[in-house]
């Protein structure tokens, strides 16, 4: 372990990634990092198990974290790989910029935090939030509108209360249902 006035830093990230694989019909919440531990000369620290401190912030000079977790890191060559999310779940919407900031032991935050960047595929995903919606959806995914039944047209008119959708022979319009036959009925 470094001793307080050892100074620790990252000197380059190996990777950044988040995963978004799907398990138990939920996005995992967690964050794969990997960074090299060195010392304030460049020397990788001794191979060991190391207590890192993650943090995100909002801006790069934030006092305060809105995300925390401690994890226990075994280092390697000066090599650590962790999932951030694994104590804490990251629950965060991830709609801005946030930055990582790391501290070793009890010692003072490493300098400059770490601003956080997007995967590719998460530059893709984006664009499904406000994508084009097609087939019997119009407009936009964030604000659709239903035109249409099976490719068949609905009358612009919202049913109210005790009504339901009958197919008048052009258009799928509100309507009463007479009687208790909710069987085929002839119009």
């Amino acid at each position: 372990m470094a001793s307080s006035n050892r100074f620790v830093s990252v000197l380059s990230l190996v990777g950044m990634f988040v995963f978004f694989g799907i398990a138990a019909a939920q996005i995992p919440e967690k964050m794969h990092f990997q960074g090299i531990l060195t010392t304030t000369a460049g020397v990788t620290v001794a191979d060991g198990h190391y207590q890192l401190t993650f943090r995100l912030y909002t801006s790069a000079t934030a006092s305060t974290p809105i995300w925390e977790e401690m994890q226990n890191v075994t280092v390697s060559s000066g090599i650590f790989s962790v999932y951030l999310g694994e104590v804490t779940p990251l629950n965060l919407p991830f709609d801005r910029q946030y930055y990582l900031g790391i501290t070793v032991g009890s010692g003072s935050e490493l300098t400059p935090r770490i601003e956080l960047l997007a995967s590719p595929y998460s530059l893709y995903a984006r664009r499904a939030g406000d994508a084009a919606v097609g087939g019997d959806l119009v407009g936009r995914s964030t604000s659709a509108t239903v035109v249409g039944l099976r490719g068949r047209p609905i009358d612009v008119a919202a049913p109210s209360t005790g009504q339901v959708l009958r197919w008048d022979g052009t258009q799928w319009s509100p309507a009463v249902v007479q009687g208790d036959n909710w069987g085929v009925q002839v119009v």
